[in-house]
Protein backbone atom coordinates (compact mmCIF):
# COMPACT_ATOMS: atom_id res chain seq x y z
CA UNK A 1 0.00 0.00 0.00
CA UNK A 2 2.72 2.52 0.99
CA UNK A 3 6.14 2.49 -0.62
CA UNK A 4 9.04 2.86 1.82
CA UNK A 5 10.22 6.47 1.70
CA UNK A 6 12.14 8.76 3.98
CA UNK A 7 10.13 11.06 6.15
CA UNK A 8 6.92 10.48 8.03
CA UNK A 9 3.19 10.23 7.41
CA UNK A 10 0.34 12.03 9.14
CA UNK A 11 -2.92 10.11 9.15
CA UNK A 12 -6.53 10.45 10.20
CA UNK A 13 -8.53 7.44 11.32
CA UNK A 14 -12.26 7.17 11.83
CA UNK A 15 -13.09 5.17 14.93
CA UNK A 16 -16.08 2.89 15.38
CA UNK A 17 -17.88 5.61 17.38
CA UNK A 18 -17.48 8.09 14.49
CA UNK A 19 -14.73 10.11 16.15
CA UNK A 20 -11.48 11.00 14.41
CA UNK A 21 -7.98 10.15 15.56
CA UNK A 22 -4.93 11.91 14.13
CA UNK A 23 -1.39 10.65 14.44
CA UNK A 24 1.92 10.37 12.65
CA UNK A 25 4.24 7.47 11.85
CA UNK A 26 7.12 6.40 9.67
CA UNK A 27 5.30 3.16 8.76
CA UNK A 28 1.57 3.66 8.02
CA UNK A 29 0.76 0.00 7.40
CA UNK A 30 2.32 -1.14 10.68
CA UNK A 31 0.71 1.68 12.64
CA UNK A 32 -2.75 1.07 11.15
CA UNK A 33 -2.45 -2.62 12.04
CA UNK A 34 -1.43 -1.71 15.59
CA UNK A 35 -4.47 0.53 15.98
CA UNK A 36 -6.80 -2.25 14.86
CA UNK A 37 -5.12 -4.79 17.15
CA UNK A 38 -5.69 -2.49 20.13
CA UNK A 39 -2.05 -1.57 20.70
CA UNK A 40 -1.88 1.68 18.71
CA UNK A 41 -3.18 3.99 21.42
CA UNK A 42 -5.51 3.85 24.38
CA UNK A 43 -7.97 6.07 22.52
CA UNK A 44 -8.31 3.82 19.48
CA UNK A 45 -8.07 0.59 21.49
CA UNK A 46 -11.47 1.41 22.99
CA UNK A 47 -12.96 2.42 19.62
CA UNK A 48 -12.08 -0.42 17.24
CA UNK A 49 -12.25 -1.13 14.44
CA UNK A 50 -10.74 1.98 12.89
CA UNK A 51 -10.74 3.00 9.24
CA UNK A 52 -7.88 4.87 7.59
CA UNK A 53 -9.39 7.97 5.96
CA UNK A 54 -6.46 10.17 5.04
CA UNK A 55 -2.67 10.30 4.88
CA UNK A 56 -0.11 12.85 3.82
CA UNK A 57 3.64 12.41 3.50
CA UNK A 58 5.91 14.89 5.26
CA UNK A 59 9.63 15.47 4.75
CA UNK A 60 10.56 14.42 8.30
CA UNK A 61 9.15 13.67 11.75
CA UNK A 62 9.39 17.27 12.85
CA UNK A 63 7.19 18.40 9.99
CA UNK A 64 4.79 15.50 10.62
CA UNK A 65 4.50 16.45 14.29
CA UNK A 66 3.72 20.03 13.27
CA UNK A 67 1.03 18.95 10.79
CA UNK A 68 -0.43 16.53 13.34
CA UNK A 69 -0.59 19.29 15.97
CA UNK A 70 -2.35 21.63 13.55
CA UNK A 71 -4.89 19.00 12.53
CA UNK A 72 -5.62 18.06 16.15
CA UNK A 73 -6.39 21.72 16.85
CA UNK A 74 -9.06 21.83 14.11
CA UNK A 75 -12.73 21.51 14.89
CA UNK A 76 -14.51 18.41 13.61
CA UNK A 77 -16.07 20.48 10.83
CA UNK A 78 -12.65 21.72 9.71
CA UNK A 79 -11.29 18.17 9.82
CA UNK A 80 -14.15 17.07 7.58
CA UNK A 81 -13.29 19.91 5.19
CA UNK A 82 -9.69 18.71 5.19
CA UNK A 83 -10.81 15.17 4.41
CA UNK A 84 -12.69 16.52 1.39
CA UNK A 85 -9.82 18.62 -0.02
CA UNK A 86 -8.24 17.56 -3.26
CA UNK A 87 -4.47 16.97 -3.45
CA UNK A 88 -3.75 20.35 -5.03
CA UNK A 89 -5.44 22.19 -2.17
CA UNK A 90 -3.68 19.98 0.36
CA UNK A 91 -0.31 20.68 -1.23
CA UNK A 92 -0.98 24.41 -1.07
CA UNK A 93 -2.05 24.16 2.56
CA UNK A 94 1.14 22.29 3.50
CA UNK A 95 3.25 24.80 1.58
CA UNK A 96 1.53 27.64 3.47
CA UNK A 97 2.19 25.91 6.82
CA UNK A 98 5.86 25.34 5.87
CA UNK A 99 6.25 28.99 4.85
CA UNK A 100 4.68 30.19 8.12
CA UNK A 101 6.97 27.95 10.16
CA UNK A 102 10.06 29.21 8.32
CA UNK A 103 9.08 32.82 8.88
CA UNK A 104 8.29 32.20 12.55
CA UNK A 105 11.69 30.53 13.06
CA UNK A 106 10.27 27.11 13.96
CA UNK A 107 10.93 25.34 10.68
Amino acid sequence: MFEPVKGAWVYILECSDGSYYTGYTTDPERRFSEHNRGIGSRYTAARRPVVLLWTVHCRNRREAMSVERRIKALTRRRKEELLNLNRISLGKMLADWRRKERTSGRG
